[in-house]
């Protein structure tokens, strides 16, 4: 959650949107299904008052293979 302190403008306008908090909220978690499979999740949430008025999702499913080489 980040927010400005103060904004530097030349227009007079009274849009005060750009005094709410900006949240830019990311989570991964990545699940081991079997020896060499593995699903991965990533979720974010963004929000930015000037831009929208309401929060947006982004969800990504991964599937992949992984190997360990090793004594």
């Amino acid at each position: 959650i980040y927010s400005a302190l103060f904004r530097v403008d030349d227009d007079e306008s009274d849009n005060s949107y750009w005094r709410h908090p900006d949240v830019n909220w990311d989570s991964r978690v990545g699940i081991s299904l079997a020896r060499f499979l593995m699903l991965g999740i990533n979720l974010q949430l963004l929000y930015d008052r000037e831009l929208d008025s309401s929060p947006r999702f982004k969800h990504l499913y991964t599937i992949g293979f992984k190997y360990a080489y090793g004594n």
